[in-house]
């Protein structure tokens, strides 16, 4: 499969990903806080975070690219709560 279309898709991957624990998080009723969980592995969470930034939740400070973490984020214009977890327990945590 050529690198555009493995990228392409694992933007659509990643987009419904973020927008099912977003809706999730928006869900729950015991928090008015609104919680966003991302992968706690490097590559996946750098992913999640940038894909944040681009669509305004947060906004990373500079340089921060494919090594980034919750560390990095120097703007939270929205408040949410950047949860980390490994993937498999992420809709465990916004329970």
């Amino acid at each position: 499969m050529k690198k555009s279309i493995k990228k392409s898709l694992a933007l659509v991957l990643a987009l419904a990903v973020l927008t099912a624990i977003a809706l999730t998080g928006c869900g729950n009723s015991k928090s008015s806080k609104i919680q966003i969980a991302v992968p706690n592995d490097t590559t996946n969470e750098a992913r999640a975070l940038l894909l944040l930034q681009e669509n305004g939740v947060i906004k990373l400070r500079d340089g921060a690219g494919i090594t980034a973490t919750k560390n990095d984020i120097v703007e939270n214009p929205h408040n949410v709560e950047i949860v980390e977890a490994e993937a498999a327990q992420i809709p465990n945590v916004l329970k």
